[in-house]
């Protein structure tokens, strides 16, 4: 499978299959979920390990305020 292939399969496909219609593309109207890499996970799909930011309903989602939060709870298990 090539990395286009991986993210299609990831994405606009289960979308699809779903019938989720605002999902899966990055297009005005849909729903604003995305996840912004380095590099080109088309080519080389380790730079979805690069991650830079987090859009969840098309709100930029605050990574390390999420850590924080989450940190407590990590430690004290």
């Amino acid at each position: 499978m090539t990395p286009a292939e991986a993210l299609t399969a990831a994405t606009s496909a289960p979308a699809a299959h779903f019938g989720l219609s605002d999902r899966g593309v990055i297009a005005p109207g849909r729903r604003a979920d995305l996840v912004l890499v380095t590099g080109d996970p088309t080519s080389d799909i380790t730079a979805t390990r690069s991650i830079e930011a987090v859009w969840r309903g098309g709100t930029r989602f605050d990574r390390e305020a999420y850590r924080e939060r989450v940190a407590p709870r990590t430690a004290a298990a």
